[in-house]
């Protein structure tokens, strides 16, 4: 665990980050949260990693990255690492939106409502090398009704990721803050968001 803490601790340095955790426990019950909080540009990124222990059986681990920002074009999509089963659903009609460019296409199943505007954010140079890290398996823009039925604003959206475990290893969270980075640049380029 001191592992663990140390190379979060480490990330939120080199980023200029704000960090916390917290351990708390009840009788076998164990919520354990780490969370970094980093600023790009007028943007706010936040990691959350946590593991739930509930009962002697039990246990869930997860990493979440998150960005709320404004978008008034309603741009979204969903990019995530294909397994096995999508390959199948291909053949069924899944929607991916081909990228132009082999390895991008071989990796991820590309979902969006604007076909155009995913390709052009994915050939753009940064944009399309954060995507090449081992590490990167799923990146979302979407409204936050989608996420949070509390939140009804139309414009208020989320960039969203999220790993089914907790992170370990710095290279692999400097990537995930890269391809936030890149993405929310990428966006800012092409006009897709305020600036």
């Amino acid at each position: 665990m001191a592992d663990l803490l140390k190379t979060w601790q480490d990330v939120a340095h080199t980023l200029g980050a704000e960090f916390a955790y917290s351990d708390n426990r009840e009788d076998t019950n164990r919520l354990e949260e780490i969370s970094l909080r980093v600023s790009h540009r007028k943007w706010l990124i936040e990691f959350t990693s946590k593991s739930k222990i509930a009962g002697k059986d039990k246990a869930e681990a997860y990493t979440r990255i998150h960005c709320s920002l404004q978008n008034p074009h309603q741009f979204q999509f969903n990019i995530y690492e294909q397994e096995l089963k999508h390959r199948l659903f291909k053949i069924i009609g899944l929607q991916d939106i081909p990228i132009s460019d082999p390895d991008l296409d071989k990796r991820y199943i590309v979902q969006a409502n604007d076909e155009q505007k995913i390709q052009q954010l994915l050939h753009l140079p940064l944009v399309r090398a954060v995507f090449a890290s081992p590490f990167i398996q799923h990146l979302r823009l979407t409204n936050k009704v989608a996420l949070d039925e509390m939140e009804k604003s139309s414009t208020d959206f989320q960039l969203y990721g999220r790993t089914e475990r907790r992170m370990t290893a710095k290279a692999e969270i400097l990537a995930h803050f890269q391809l936030f980075a890149a993405t929310l640049d990428g966006l800012s380029e092409l006009q897709l968001v305020p600036d």
